[in-house]
């Protein structure tokens, strides 16, 4: 491979990369989760770990309460006499 193409590739990475790595203090200020500061530090020091990233995605997903995502789009559901016929 010649020394641009490595060149590019490293920085393809990067650009692709920061916004991975980031994304559970993304979600976590999106939702406006009450620990998203913690989240945000924690996402910092242990997200290399790839373990750390999969917890802070749990914890993301998390509502202040113990909602989850998924838990919240299916109570926003309508009924089955409220849906559309």
């Amino acid at each position: 491979m010649p020394e641009q193409m490595k060149g590019l590739a490293i920085v393809v990475l990067i650009f692709l990369g920061f916004p991975v790595y980031f994304l559970p203090a993304y979600l976590a200020a999106k939702r406006e989760h009450p620990k998203r500061k913690k989240i945000l530090l924690w996402n910092l020091l242990t997200a290399w770990t790839g373990i750390g990233w999969v917890v802070l995605i749990f914890m993301a997903a998390k509502n202040s309460g113990t909602e989850t995502i998924l838990e919240q789009m299916e109570a926003s559901r309508p009924e089955e006499d409220e849906r559309p016929q």
